[in-house]
Formats: structure tokens, sequence, C-alpha cells
């Protein structure tokens, strides 16, 4: 077995130019697999890192007659789940959120976590400096903080003696009393630094929290022997309870639902972008197996006398299928170690590039990942290597011995096994390509897709008003002027805005009802996007008003609270129309707060380029919003071509505002948007790869299968060209024997394709599954770089001279 295997690599290295294009070919294709794989693993697969994490469920809030789901849960619904349900030993509760830190240099925004004490403990997470909450540090004591080891390398240099450092987060100094593993992306997000507090909401006053203001994710670990469905009937009763004793609150009459936590976290779009990849993927590694295969049985009919002579001096023919196994198993494991680099750097370049997916900032291949390099790569050499080892095997001693060492042709069988492997390199190709130009197109159509605003020009930046130092709605509207008159009166600024909740930023929803005959009860309204604007908020994003009149700077605090809605809204709030001077009442101040309809606008696609504007938008006076949040966002509309290059004037600006705020996130507009995309343009762009590099190996296995034919064919070429064929009728015959084996294949490809293409149905916008445009792209794209192929063999063939071919 040694001497076999020792043979194997002297043949290798005998023949370094089909060594290298054989394992670059494969390391390619097993790269590919590698790292689209080992992101199924890093997010889906691998779970999440806590301790028992079948015991861990979700507990989010429902009101179906409102058509609502996943809601977070209020302070007071999680108080009494905690204190009232015995199907779970523990309950916690925490929120997403952001913390500026200063006494640092610049001031810098970090995401962070605030949780209750014990939130830590329930997913047994462990700590790998100093200790984790504890229980009296959830509302009183001094404030803390603890670190993630990725903030601790980044920020901290791992100092060792950081665990009793003042940190200042939000302007309150925090003592960090720990240090605890990165989390998975997948559940915390990037959290850097958790606190405690989770009740004290940024911005939400204690009227609101009573009311019933629902923010809260909350977990809990099932109790021994308790399954999710006995968890849910005592959380049914558990509402029922919540309900009778806080009629008045704004999520009595939601139900609470008990999920699988790892199940809950899992992003089906993620999870299906990154499917279709795999099998993406896989068909490259398809191709580039049978393009290697080709390659191998061309060495195996050079070596057709070798493996006579072998034979004929008593070699037992298993040993010879061994030998040609063995040489190609060791081609696919150096090209796994290739692929392993590969893939490890796709990951690295996805991480640079900020691709729309969880996987943090690290990257790692898991020994399950390396598993599945190691399989597929023994999986590659064995479909490669079988044809071209029997074939070798079977060789006809005599036969190959008389031909006295000149090429013979192959025998039938492997003639049509080549071109077999030729139209199954074309179909697979085929379908890859049609995906990608589907894809395309509906990249093409978002981007062409009218958001209802104009994105041109416009700076974004996001801001985050602490509320130790801006404890109320005075403090804010007093810098929300010195900061919009500061930057209105800055070179190369047209116009200024703040807001709560920007075009694609997300933001707040809230109640809201007519305030006439139909009126809804308090705990019945629907819920509808609510924007918390500044004055000159429709003309900085160039949103028309179509009635009415925008904010101004005479709208304020003290003023009569107005609204602005949006024309959908209109339609479906006043389908009698006359909106303009009606009233609504919302939020949730007071069993809501009676706001006049001031204006009404044209309709927005806030919430993502893919959907459709909201049917009903209201839009309030940030000095009048219900609470005093001070996570806003920030839109400077310029005169300069990159709106980006406004952004040192508006730290200026700011600066001189307050010196401890730090600008957050600042991007052009447009850039935010390409952003809402990202998903769809990051699959455009691998799998326009993926298409490229299949084609590639495609049209490589078309000119080669017909270059190894027209060498074999020479003698009877010649012939053919003494006798009197023209050199056209010869370009005729080679092109039709390349193109007939292109045709079967792109009719069996175009056939997958339209099959499956409905697994990109989720992804596809304005382009229909059988979008003529992208098939007819396809098949002329298959058909013309197929031609180009055949084209060189075949005039090579028509230029042999009759005279030498018949020497020969």
């Amino acid at each position: 077995m040694l001497k076999d295997l020792a043979f194997a690599f002297r043949m290798i290295r005998r023949a370094p130019g089909f060594a290298a294009v054989a394992i670059l070919t494969l390391g390619i294709g097993i790269g590919a697999n590698t790292a689209i794989f080992s992101l199924i693993d890093t997010i889906f697969l691998h779970g999440l890192p806590f301790a028992r994490p079948d015991e861990l469920v979700l507990i989010r809030g429902s009101a179906p007659d409102r058509d609502l789901s996943n809601l977070p849960l209020s302070a007071t619904k999680f108080e009494h789940v905690r204190d009232h349900d015995r199907s779970l030993t523990a309950v916690a509760a925490d929120f997403a959120g952001a913390f500026t830190i200063t006494g640092m240099g610049d001031p810098v925004q970090v995401p962070g976590d605030q949780m209750s004490s014990q939130y830590f403990a329930l997913l047994g997470v462990a700590p790998i400096r100093g200790r984790l909450f504890e229980p009296d540090e959830d509302a009183h004591g001094p404030h803390v903080a603890i670190l993630s080891e990725d903030a601790w390398t980044r920020r901290f240099g791992r100092d060792p003696n950081v665990v009793g450092r003042i940190l200042t987060l939000n302007g309150v100094p925090h003592t960090i009393v720990g240090i605890v593993p990165t989390q998975p992306v997948s559940y915390f997000g990037n959290a850097e630094i958790f606190t405690t507090r989770p009740e004290e909401f940024p911005g939400i006053t204690p009227e609101l929290r009573a009311r019933g203001f629902s923010f809260l994710r909350v977990i809990g670990r099932l109790a021994p022997g308790v399954t999710i469905a006995s968890a849910q009937e005592e959380m049914t009763a558990l509402m029922a309870s919540y309900k009778a004793g806080n009629s008045e609150k704004a999520d009595s009459t939601w139900l609470g639902t008990v999920l699988d936590l790892q199940q809950s976290t899992i992003n089906s779009q993620i999870q299906s972008t990154l499917w279709l990849l795999l099998g993406a993927v896989a068909l490259v590694l398809l191709i580039a197996t049978s393009n290697v295969a080709n390659l191998l049985l061309v060495r195996f009919s050079a070596r057709r006398r070798d493996i006579s002579v072998r034979l004929s001096l008593g070699a037992h023919r298993g040993r010879v299928i061994r030998l040609f196994v063995l040489e190609s198993f060791i081609i696919s494991l150096i090209a796994a170690l290739v692929g392993l680099a590969i893939g490890r750097m796709g990951l690295t370049l996805l991480i640079h590039l900020r691709a729309p997916l969880p996987i943090g900032q690290t990257v790692s291949l898991s020994p399950l990942v390396i598993t599945f390099t190691v399989a597929i790569a023994l999986a590659t050499g064995l479909a490669m290597g079988w044809y071209p080892s029997i074939q070798a095997a079977r060789t006809d001693v005599v036969d190959a011995l008389k031909e006295g060492g000149r090429s013979a042709t192959l025998s039938r069988s492997q003639h049509w096994f080549r071109m077999t492997l030729l139209s199954a390199q074309v179909a697979l190709s085929s379908v890859l390509l049609v995906g990608a130009l589907l894809l395309m197109s509906t990249v093409a159509h978002l981007l062409r897709v009218d958001p209802g605003f104009h994105p041109e020009t416009v700076f974004t930046a996001g801001l985050n008003l602490p509320s130790s130092r801006y404890p109320t709605k005075l403090e804010q509207a007093a810098f929300e002027r010195q900061l919009l008159d500061g930057l209105r009166h800055t070179p190369g600024v047209v116009d200024a805005t703040l807001g709560i909740g920007l075009p694609l930023f997300g933001g707040p929803q809230g109640p809201y009802s007519r305030n006439d005959d139909h009126f809804v009860p308090f705990n019945q309204r629907p819920l509808a996007p609510a924007r918390f604007v500044s004055s000159d908020y429709f003309t900085t994003l160039g949103i028309p008003i179509l009635e009415g009149r925008q904010f101004t700077d005479h709208d304020r605090i003290d003023t009569p609270i107005v609204a602005i809605i949006s024309r959908s809204s209109a339609r479906k709030l006043f389908p009698e129309g006359g909106a303009l001077g009606r009233h609504l009442l919302v939020g949730s101040v007071n069993q809501g707060q009676d706001a006049e309809i001031v204006g009404i606008c044209a309709d927005v696609r806030s919430q993502s380029v893919r959907r459709d504007p909201p049917e009903v938008e209201i839009y309030r006076l940030l000095d009048q919003q219900s609470g005093n949040s001070g996570f806003w966002q920030l839109a400077v509309r310029t005169s300069m071509q990159d709106p980006t290059g406004v952004a040192g004037a508006t730290r200026d600006v700011l600066r001189r505002i307050d010196p401890d705020l730090p600008l957050i996130q600042p991007s052009a507009m447009e850039d935010v948007i390409q952003r809402s995309i990202g998903q769809q343009t990051l699959l455009m762009t691998l799998l326009g790869l993926f298409a490229a590099f299949a084609m590639l190996l495609a049209v490589v296995g078309t000119y080669s299968v017909l270059a190894y034919i027209v060498s074999q064919r020479r003698n009877e070429i010649g012939v053919r060209l003494a006798l009197g064929a023209l050199p056209g009728d010869v370009i005729g015959m080679v092109i039709r024997q390349g193109m007939m084996p292109v045709f079967a294949g792109l009719v069996i490809g175009l056939g997958a394709a339209a099959a499956l293409t409905r697994l990109l149905q989720n992804q596809l916008f304005g382009t229909a599954r059988f979008d003529p445009a992208s098939f007819a792209i396809a098949i002329t794209g298959v058909l013309a770089a197929s031609f180009a192929a055949c084209w060189l063999p075949s005039w090579r063939a028509s230029r042999i001279a009759p005279s030498t071919a018949l020497r020969g």
C-alpha cells in the first residue's frame, strides 16, 4: 500500500501542470462549500452555547385579533410571569440597546444589552474574570457592567486589572465587575457591554411604563419534566389572571406564547439564503469534479501503454484500480487543504465587507466544518477517479502493445462518458446562470423602486442623548434647536432635521384610533409606525406634502398636538374623505392623546424597499413625543456630490454643543438603501461568482474535449482534407460534434432551472420565476461561450496539413 501511495505521488509530480489545474479547480469548489457550510454551522447547526439549551424558552406576546405577533413584554407582565409561573425554574428579561463611552478619548457608541441580574446565570454563562451580576443590582446600589471578551480585547488590550475600573456609559459611571465570553451574534447581536436595570428603558416615563409599554425580551428555563406544551397551558392561565388585574393596561388583552429559544433565534430568511448558496456551491463542485474526471480520463489514455505493460508482467487489475483511485484521492485531499484556506479567506472577506449575516468579527473553522471538508474531498476523489480507474483496469493488453507507443483513440463508451460529463457541466452551469440572472434582475428592480423620498445628497447619522444629561423634553428640545440651527448655517448644508424612525431605520409603533364616532377602546387599538420628527423633516428628505402643511418651528412642546399622516393612512382611516383637520387618538398617555391632522404626505417605503408602504403611518412632532427617548437620527441634505463630505462639519457643530456625544454610524442615505437590500445583493454577488466559475469550467471542459478529439482524429481529418474536403467542412464537423452535448446540456439545464427557481421565489422582487429575459440571456450566453470554445479546436483542425497528418 505504501509503495502504491509513493508511486501515485510520483505520477502526480511528473505532471505538475495537470496537478496544479486539478488541485486549484477542486480547491475553489471545495473552498466555496467549506465557507458556506461554515456559515450554516455557525448560525444554525452549532446551536446556542448555553447550558442545556433544550430547556430554554422564549416568552412572547401576541394579539391575533389585531394580527399582531412576536411582541415583547412589558415590565409589569414580566414581573407577573416571574413571580407566578411554576413551570419555569427561572425567568429573566433584557433588551438590546447601545451605550456611549466617554472618558476614554473620543466618545464612541457601542452595542450593548440591559438585562435582569439573573440573566447570565439562567443561560449558564460563566465569567472569564470577575463575577456575574448580583440580585440586588437590578434596581439598587451602584451601577455595574460586564464586558464581553471581544470588548475586553479590543478596547482594553486584555488588561488583567480591568475588573474594578470605572467605565462611563451614557454619562453614568459603571463599575466593571466581570468579563464573559463573547456571546453569539445570532442571539445578542454585537453586544460588547452588559448592564442591569432593564426596566429603565431610555426615554420611557413611569406613566408609559405603568400603561403597559412593552419592550422586554423574556426568557425562562423549564422545570424538570415540564414540556413546552405544559408550560404554554400555565402561561395561558397567567395571561388570564394578568388581564383580570390589569384591564386598563395596553397589553392586558395580549396572549402569551412559549417558544423554543433556540428555534426562535433562527432567521428563516437568512437560513433559506444560506441553503440556496450551499446548493449552488454543490453544483460548482460537481462541475469541478466532472472537469477533473475528464482530465484523469485523458491521463489514462496517455498512460494506456504503460498500464498494458504492467498487466502483461502480471500486475493484478485491482492494483491498477487502486493506483488511479489513490492518485485521485491525493489530488482531492491536497485540494481540501487549499479549500480550507480559500474557505477561511472567504469568511474573512465576508466579515471585512460587513456582509448582512450574524457571523460576528472572528473566523473559526469548527471540527464539524473540517470533517465536512475532508468528507467532501474523499467523496470528490472517489467520484472523479472511479471511472478512469475502471477503464484503466479494462485495458486490452494485446491491442495496447500493438499500438507501438502511438496514442490510441478512446473507446465508444469512453467517448460517450466524456460527452455526458460535458453535457452535465453545461446543464449545471445553466442552472446557476439562470439563478444569478434572476437575482440580478431582482436587485436592478429594487434599485429602481421609488422609496417615496429623495435619498440623493442626504447624509444620516445617529445620536444618543443620555438621560443623565437630558432628563426631560425641555433639555432635549433646547439641544434640538441648537443643533439644527447650527447645521442650517453650515456651508454646504441645504437643510437638516431630526427624527425617531427615519425611513429604513426602523422605529417605534404606537396605538391609534379616530377620535370621533369611530372611537376604538384603548386595549383594542391597532398599532402603526409612529415617526417622531422635527421641523423641515419632509423638505429635507424630499417627501411631498399632498395636503395641508408640514411641521414648522412654531409647533412646540406647549402648542396643541399635531400629526401628519400618509396618503394610505387617510384612505384607510377616513374612507369618506376629508382627513385634513380631523382628530386622532395617538400614543398611550391618558388612553391616547388628541392630535389634529395638519397634513397628508406621500407614501414612503419606510420599513423596506421590498415592502409596500404601511397602510397606516403617523408622523408626530419630536418635541411632542409621549416619552423622551434620546435615540435620534439626523438627516442633512447637502449641496455636495458626496453627502458624507459634510460629516466633519456636522461633528464640529455637535462638539460645540456637547463634546461627549459621538456621531453614530455616519453614512449616505443611498448607502442605507443599499444595505437594506444587502441580503439580495450578497446572494446575487455570490451566485454570480459561482455561475461565472461554473461557466468557465464548462467552457474549458468543452475546449479540452474537442481539442483532445481533434488530436485523436488527426489522421482521419488529414485524409478528409486530402480527398477534397474544404476547411469549412472540417470546422462545421468539429463544431457540430462539440455543440451536440452543449445543446443537450442546455435543454436539461433550462428544465432543471425552471423547476428549481421556485426555491428563489422568496428572494425575487419585480421578477417572475420564468423571466423570459433571464432565460434568453442564459441561453445566449451558454451558446456563445460554448461556440467560442468549439471554434479554436475546429479552426486548428481545418489547418492540419494532409501530408503531415498522413505521415504521423
